[in-house]
């Protein structure tokens, strides 16, 4: 109930204050985490389509590899919105 009625409230708060501008920033976060996913998900696979699957250090490379670009996706989304947050501060 107290889960729903603060989903309410920013629902209605999202239309009473700034709608076009909130949800103009909104699109503009999913768009960043969009494009940070979508070029985690081309390099793992490419790295799949270049791994040789009888070859097990390539295997343990390739794993390597997803978990750097990994790494590297989650620190673009975090950079994104700790720079977001310090702007509104």
């Amino acid at each position: 109930m107290v889960a729903g009625g603060l989903g309410l409230a920013d629902l209605t708060a999202l239309f009473l204050f700034k709608p076009i501008e909130r949800i103009h920033k909104l699109m503009g976060d999913m768009s960043q985490i969009v494009i940070a996913l979508n070029g985690y998900q081309t390099q793992v696979g490419l790295r799949l389509m270049e791994m040789d699957s009888t070859n097990r250090k390539a295997i343990g490379e390739a794993a390597g590899y997803i978990s750097d670009a990994a790494r590297e996706s989650i620190k673009i989304i975090q950079d994104y919105f700790e720079s977001a947050a310090a702007k509104t501060v």
